[in-house]
């Protein structure tokens, strides 16, 4: 039997000149300006950006930033305008991108692998999904033992990422 899904988008607290993460405490449905939805990790906290939601991990330095992307000609266009989002100044050149089955109602799916320094320890994905002409990408961004360590969090929210609309059948 199916259940109704009541998404309650979890905002930032804003104030004066800053902007306070709020944490959940228990898997949180969230939904993006584009209807496409998620499932925020427990203990995780969000905040919004242009087009999307930052979530970070307890750590502090871990992030999934999941953004919605209009325009984009390829998955590695709509990866670059969403890093031009959530982290502007960053440098990240991609290394490979992989075509993937597309399923959960996605017409098009690409992973893309960046180019990381051993010495920095960090875990840098990306996950772009198409459906029609609105891209959907997750930026994963942060510290390879935190996301080692937050690995269950962050299949949790990159696996349950939905396009509008969608139904499971």
């Amino acid at each position: 039997a199916g259940s109704l899904l009541c998404l309650t988008p979890i905002h930032a607290v804003h104030g004066a000149d800053t902007v306070t993460p709020v944490a959940v405490t228990t898997d949180t449905p969230e939904a993006l300006p584009s209807g496409a939805t998620y499932t925020l990790a427990k203990d995780w906290s969000v905040h919004e950006i242009n087009g999307g939601m930052v979530a970070d991990a307890p750590e502090g330095d871990m992030h999934l930033a999941t953004v919605d992307v209009n325009g984009a000609t390829s998955a590695d266009d709509a990866a670059a305008k969403a890093w031009d989002r959530y982290a502007p100044t960053a440098q990240r050149k991609p290394k490979l991108t992989t075509p993937r089955p597309p399923r959960n109602g996605w017409d098009e799916v690409a992973a893309i692998d960046y180019e990381v320094s051993p010495n920095e320890k960090a875990y840098v994905f990306v996950i772009a999904k198409l459906k029609d002409k609105q891209w959907t990408v997750q930026i994963i961004d942060g510290s390879e033992a935190t996301a080692e360590k937050r690995g269950a969090a962050l299949g949790l929210m990159t696996q349950t990422l939905r396009p509008k609309g969608y139904e499971r059948e």
